[in-house]
């Protein structure tokens, strides 16, 4: 019985997941006003009375992403916080190359946050603890930048690597100081 259940929890889990990451998908693609809630049903592969079941509008779907980011940024900050910096930089640029190499689904996170909330003024705000506002700047706009290319260009995407992108923040640090 309790096996069951828990299969069960486990496939509202999946469900509710699909059912965001189609809104993402369609949100950074068209905007939130250009997207119907039969759009995401579609690209998630469920009915709409299954997505109303999960989501009563586009808009409460678009308050669970953002909440979803909110907790992304609080382990970010604590990533990026004084003494960890350095370490921490290079983490995050690891983690966004290889979730870039794994799809879209970074990026367009990247792009809808941007275009939503105040996420990269809260993320310059946490790096201008550790570097100068022009490099947190640029650092914040080089990923956002990558990721927008990403969507843009798709297959013709070239991901930089690591050490390439770690190369240009130290270049535009050391032209900083």
């Amino acid at each position: 019985m309790g096996r069951t259940k828990e299969h069960g929890e486990k496939m509202r889990e999946v469900t509710r997941w699909k059912i965001l990451e189609a809104a993402v998908a369609l949100f950074a693609e068209k905007g939130l006003s250009g997207t119907s809630t039969k759009d995401i049903a579609k690209e998630a592969g469920v009915s709409v009375g299954l997505m109303y079941h999960y989501y009563q509008t586009k808009e409460e779907m678009f308050s669970a992403i953002i909440e979803g980011a909110s907790h992304e940024m609080k382990d970010l900050r604590k990533m990026l916080s004084p003494p960890h910096f350095e370490s921490g930089i290079k983490t995050f640029v690891e983690e966004v190359v290889a979730e870039m190499q794994k799809g879209l689904s970074l990026s367009r996170w990247m792009v809808l946050l941007a275009q939503s909330t105040d996420f990269d003024r809260q993320l310059i705000s946490e790096l201008i603890k550790s570097v100068s506002a022009e490099q947190a700047q640029f650092f914040v706009a080089s990923i956002q930048g990558l990721c927008r290319l990403q969507l843009t260009l798709k297959e013709e995407f070239r991901i930089p690597t690591v050490e390439q992108i770690l190369f240009l923040l130290a270049e535009n640090h050391q032209s900083g100081t």
